[in-house]
This record gives structure tokens, C-alpha cells and sequence, in this order.
């Protein structure tokens, strides 16, 4: 690494995720004891205001959908609903459920943060900055994507209106989402409330859905890193029978240890949200691609193309990330047998049989016992959409 260049830190690659968390009143990388009285009371109030909020929008939109049921004119107008409910309720599961696990993801970010590189020559040995490219393409573009997204959901009607009004004097009171209301949403006074209302629940939904993957992403990434690290200093390790060999070759295992229970760690904190991933990808991109394949109006076309665009990246990325751990856990066994262990001590040698044996039993990022995350995942939800599609398909042309 050159001298000029600067040291990377652990905020590098956890600082998008974790912005996102704040604006959500949660901070994943701050324990309780290191905030003063004032910032828990704010976190806490962020955290209850847009929950509350986004619950409260999740009901209006069901008792919308069941009121309105009956007079749909056709099975494109239900489509067209479907896709915003499903996902803002998945998206109230993952926010509640990753904020009762807080601290153990707190933990799981400080053990982190203490086994990161501080050093040049530590960074160096690590490749660091092959890691850091890695977060940045596959952050980035999601995170864009997704905000792209609510910005074109919670904005469209707004400027639509603004537009028309410049054009023809009327202003049509339209809102990015069907919800019921118990009142006259149509007068002056209400629709900034309501559209305000309507546009932190979209807020609160696109975060939440994409944040928890994100930070998921981060953490493989780091775990990635700590593995690779692992299986370079078996290879270049070359035991000569001396004590020096045992005592690398523990702390190498130490250190192997510390990282798969941090993966199990892991899967119990994201467990839950990411069996909502799996369960809802399926008839969100089944209903959003129904929309795009009929010809979904020409001013919404663009909203479910960003839509259906968004859903399958952030189902790719976890699938993506699940083959990561598993082909890095498993390349430790490997490099365990593939280094000069000939001239190596019996000791040496039955140390390193029991590392190998634990290396072939790979690490994997699962969705709670059901699903195993993995591209064959991927495929299975790519193909399970389609079957939803086609069923769908063949109800509107029968209809």
C-alpha cells in the first residue's frame, strides 16, 4: 500500500448502511451506554414516529384494498395495489424485528470494529482495498436504485400536479398511494397532512426493505475478508516442526472460530428479515412484472420498471452474498490442505486435520431453518415468479 494512501477504516464500509439506520432511530454501531439521555429519546422517538406511522399506513392500505375489492374493474387494478402492500408490511416485520435484536447487532459491529486492520501493513495483508471496491459496487447501486425508486413513488403525483396546475390553473389533489380514510381527504387543509403522512410511511418502507440487506452485504464482506485472510496464511505458512508453527496455526484457528460464530451470530440477527426477503420476492416481482408485461399506464410505466429493477438486485444481492460465505469458508480447507504440512509435527498435523473438518462444513447465510441463501435460491425465486406470473397472465386473459 502507498505511503500516500490513506488508511481505510470500519466506517468505510458500513457508513450508507448505516446512515439509513439513523434516519430509522436506529444506531447500530453506538451501544445505549455511549449515548447521553437526550440522543436515546430521540433515537427512540425517531424510531416510534416512523413505525408507528408506517403500521398506520399498512392498515389504511389493507382496509383500502378490502373496501375497494369488490368494484376493481379488473384483476390490472389489483396488480397494480399489491406490490406497495405486500412490501410495506414486509418492511415493518424487518424494522421491528432487527430493532428488538439492536444490541446483539451492536455486538456483532464491535467485534467487528475491534478485528479490523488499523495498520498499512495489517491492511496490506488483509488486500482491504479489494473489499472496499466490493462494497462500493454493490452499495452503491442499490442504494441509489432504491432511492431512485421512492423518490419516483413519493413525488410523481406532487409534480404531476404542480405541472398541471402551472398549465391549466387546476390542481388535482392525487397521492402516491391508495389509502382509506375515514374523512374528506380533498380539502386544503388536510392534503399536505395526508401527503406528508403518505410520503414518510414510502420513506420508512424503501428504507427499511433495502437497509437490513445492505448492512447484511457489509457484514458478509467483512466476514469475506477475515476468511480470505485465513486461507492466505495457511498457504504461506511452511511448518518446519519447530513451536513457532503451533503457535501460528492456533491463532490462525482462534481466529477462524471467532469468525464462524460470528456468522451465526449473524444469521440469528437477519434471520427473520430475510425470510420476509425470500417470502415476499416472489409476488412482488410476479405483480410488478405482470404491470410492466400488460402495459401498465404510461405515467406509472417507469415507477414499476425502477420497482421490479430494485426487488430482483436486492434479491440478488443476498443470494449473491450467501454464495460468498459458503465458497470463502469452504477455500479455508482447502489452502488447510493444500499447504507444506509434510515436515510438519504429528501435533501440527492433528491440529490441522481438525481445522480442515471444520472448514468442510461450509458457513451459510440462511433465512431462519427454511431457506439457505445461495444463487440456486435466486433461481428457485426467479422461477417461482414466473409460475405466479403465469398463472396471473392466464386469469387476465380469461377474464
Amino acid at each position: 500500500m502507498k505511503p500516500q494512501e490513506k488508511i481505510v477504516k470500519f466506517g468505510d464500509f458500513m457508513d450508507i448502511a448505516v446512515v439509513f439506520y439513523k434516519s430509522l432511530g436506529i444506531d447500530a454501531l453506538a451501544s445505549q451506554g455511549k449515548r447521553n439521555i437526550l440522543e436515546n429519546i430521540f433515537q427512540v422517538s425517531i424510531f416510534a414516529l416512523g413505525t408507528g406511522n408506517l403500521c398506520l399506513a399498512v392498515v389504511l392500505e389493507v382496509v383500502y384494498l378490502i373496501k375497494s375489492f369488490g368494484i376493481f374493474k379488473n384483476i390490472l387494478e389489483i396488480t397494480a395495489l399489491l406490490p406497495c402492500t405486500i412490501i410495506s408490511t414486509a418492511s415493518v416485520i424487518k424494522i421491528v424485528t432487527l430493532w428488538s435484536k439492536n444490541a446483539q447487532l451492536t455486538a456483532i459491529l464491535q467485534q467487528l470494529q475491534d478485528m479490523f486492520p488499523q495498520t498499512f501493513a495489517e491492511q496490506e495483508k488483509f488486500d482491504i482495498e479489494c473489499y472496499r471496491k466490493h462494497i462500493r459496487r454493490v452499495i452503491l447501486p442499490c442504494a441509489l436504485l432504491t432511492m431512485m425508486t421512492g423518490v419516483m413513488f413519493n413525488c410523481y403525483e406532487i409534480f404531476k400536479s404542480i405541472i398541471n396546475y402551472i398549465r391549466t390553473g387546476n390542481f388535482e389533489k392525487t397521492y402516491p398511494y391508495f389509502f382509506w380514510y375515514p374523512f374528506d381527504d380533498q380539502t386544503n387543509w388536510v392534503y399536505p397532512v395526508i401527503y406528508l403522512h403518505q410520503f414518510y410511511a414510502g420513506y420508512v418502507t424503501v428504507v427499511a426493505n433495502i437497509t437490513a440487506d445492505l448492512l447484511l452485504c457489509c457484514i458478509i464482506t467483512q466476514l469475506q475478508m477475515h476468511f480470505d485472510f485465513i486461507l492466505r496464511q495457511l498457504l504461506e505458512m511452511v511448518p518446519r516442526g519447530e513451536p513457532n508453527d503451533m503457535r501460528c496455526l492456533k491463532q490462525l484457528i482462534q481466529h477462524h472460530i471467532m469468525i464462524l460464530r460470528l456468522s451465526d451470530e449473524v444469521n440469528d440477527v437477519f434471520g427473520i428479515p430475510n425470510l420476509y426477503t425470500f417470502v415476499f420476492a416472489s409476488p412482488i416481482i410476479c405483480f410488478t412484472g405482470f404491470q410492466v408485461s400488460i402495459g401498465a399506464a404510461n405515467n406509472v410505466f417507469g415507477k414499476y420498471i425502477l420497482f421490479l429493477i430494485c426487488q430482483l438486485l436486492i434479491v440478488f444481492a443476498v443470494c449473491y452474498h450467501g454464495n460468498i460465505v459458503v465458497d470463502s469458508s469452504l477455500n479455508v480447507a482447502d489452502a488447510a490442505y493444500g499447504q507444506e504440512w509434510f515436515q510438519a509435527s504429528k501435533e501440527y498435523k492433528k491440529i490441522l486435520l481438525v481445522l480442515i473438518t471444520r472448514a468442510n462444513n461450509p458457513s451459510t447465510l440462511t433465512a431462519t431453518s427454511f431457506v439457505t441463501a445461495s444463487l440456486k435460491t435466486f433461481s428457485s425465486v426467479i422461477s417461482t415468479s414466473y409460475q405466479f406470473f403465469a398463472l396471473v397472465r392466464t386469469m387476465y386473459s380469461d377474464g
